[in-house]
């Protein structure tokens, strides 16, 4: 069962990586709740705020 459990860990860390990776390269962010966003939209895919500006 150890073999899986640091599976699952070094799975976990790894996807964390990748999101903070993704985050730090997105070219907009949310003013309201500070989510990266990858698209140039008006309306913020996590929260709905019409408040994306390009960073």
């Amino acid at each position: 069962m150890g073999l899986f459990r640091d599976i699952g860990r070094n799975y976990e860390e790894f996807k964390q990586e990748v999101r903070e990776t993704a985050d730090e390269s997105a070219e907009f962010r949310c003013t309201a709740c500070d989510a990266a966003v990858h698209t140039d939209t008006d309306t913020c895919p996590e929260c709905g705020a019409d408040a994306v500006d390009e960073r």
